[in-house]
């Protein structure tokens, strides 16, 4: 694999590096855009390794180990497209140093390449300042504000030059640093951003230099996808139960309702509704209901891009109607069914509801819910008994029990479970 790669890269190192727009030459013979079996086909026996997406099948990702020579090294390959043409590649290389000041020198040849084929870079647009970080300050100088407080410490990168000159002073032993730079965006080929930074590490004691640079080539895209509600197909929608819970508290409905149009992002893999916002001007208890109705929404996503990064757009209208408020009232004498007479599965784990207070006061309690089945299998429990030093502590769960049971369409006599009663028993015992 070493010789093999060594080749790769002395065949990479004979193109020029231009930044370039998609179709042209990026880094060594690859293009911007460059589908993998052209990539791979530069160099055969290269030692590729294509990644498939585990959602779609495709292939997202092709890296190469020691393939691009850069400042006297070989840079481990990493290529990965993306929506709207986006194109990442990515070279990382590490290298065993005496001291965490050696690491220095590395990322400074590095960088000096990269400005004679680039140009002068320009500060990041993210900085993280705290004690471990170094930073970029304008002019193309590294600081590390803990230590430039004690004495002057000052990276000079490649050409650009410092008030205080191509100097490093650490001050101390070692230290952690993190250099983010990118190129500036130029027309007529905007699309392309060069970033190079480093870091250090230690491991197993000995610390290491991380050096790496990015080539992204991003042309514009929208910041979301649209899709239509009404094209999707709901695979699981909100129950009867859900949006009994939802109204409850609403007592100024109108007999017809009222349709809260919600702003959402539908999740490509899992098909659920995310950050679901009501328009501005929607009472803030109409926009919590109908948020919690939008929870209950799952769609077939199978005809969506799974890996597709924008995040996608979707108006959903949630109708809030005082007829989803269901009056359920156990009737005198009842004796309900048990839970071997009507089985119910749970959708959800029961033991992350432990109240947190009972929790923490090691309080255990055992809760009796009454519920009655929906058409729709869903469960409305008005009613719970608790069985506890502290009963207070767990009062609430029925509604645990409405979120996360579900009953069978049919009881294990055979007969319909829809309108029967049922008790579940809930128990919270500490560990052990």
């Amino acid at each position: 694999m070493r010789r093999t790669n060594v080749m790769l890269a002395a065949a990479l190192a004979a193109w020029p590096m231009i930044a370039a727009a998609a179709g042209e030459p990026l880094v060594g013979p690859l293009r911007v855009g460059m589908p993998f079996a052209e990539v791979k086909a530069t160099a055969p026996d290269a030692g590729w390794v294509e990644t498939a997406s585990q959602y779609s099948g495709k292939p997202i990702e092709l890296r190469a180990a020691e393939a691009i020579p850069l400042a006297g090294r070989l840079y481990d390959l990493t290529i990965t497209p993306g929506a709207y043409d986006a194109y990442e590649v990515r070279l990382e290389h590490e290298a065993p140093i005496a001291a965490a000041r050696d690491c220095a020198p590395i990322v400074k040849a590095l960088a000096a390449e990269l400005e004679g084929r680039f140009g002068p870079f320009v500060p990041a647009s993210t900085l993280k300042e705290s004690p471990d970080w170094a930073y970029v300050v304008p002019g193309g100088r590294l600081v590390n504000p803990e230590i430039s407080q004690r004495r002057p410490t000052v990276v000079s990168l490649g050409p650009a030059k410092t008030d205080g000159g191509s100097r490093l002073d650490h001050g101390r032993a070692s230290v952690s640093a993190d250099f983010r730079y990118w190129i500036g965006r130029r027309p007529p080929r905007d699309n392309l951003a060069v970033s190079v930074g480093a870091e250090t590490d230690w491991r197993g004691g000995a610390p290491i230099c991380r050096t790496g640079v990015v080539f992204d080539y991003r042309p514009p895209r929208p910041e979301r996808d649209t899709i239509a509600f009404e094209t999707l197909q709901p695979v699981r929608r909100p129950t009867i139960s859900a949006r009994n819970r939802a109204v409850e508290p609403l007592g100024d409905l109108p007999p017809e309702g009222v349709v809260i149009r919600l702003d959402c992002s539908l999740a490509r893999r899992q098909g659920l509704l995310e950050g679901c916002a009501p328009p501005p001007e929607t009472p803030e208890a109409r926009g919590v209901a109908a948020r919690n109705v939008a929870r209950g929404y799952r769609f077939d996503v199978k005809a969506l891009d799974p890996d597709n990064d924008v995040p996608l757009r979707i108006e959903v209208p949630i109708t809030l109607s005082p007829s989803d408020r269901r009056e359920v009232t156990p009737p005198e004498g009842l004796v309900p069914l048990t839970a071997a007479e009507a089985p119910l599965s749970s959708i959800g784990d029961m033991g992350r509801y432990y109240p947190s207070k009972a929790l923490a006061q090691a309080v255990e309690g055992r809760v009796l819910v009454v519920c009655q089945i929906q058409s729709d299998q869903s469960l409305i429990c008005p009613s719970e008994t608790v069985e506890s030093s502290a009963p207070e502590l767990f009062a609430g769960i029925s509604r645990r029990v409405e979120e996360l049971y579900r009953a069978r369409s049919t009881l294990t006599s055979g007969e319909l479970s829809a309108g029967r009663w049922v008790k579940v028993a809930v128990s919270f015992r500490m560990a052990g």
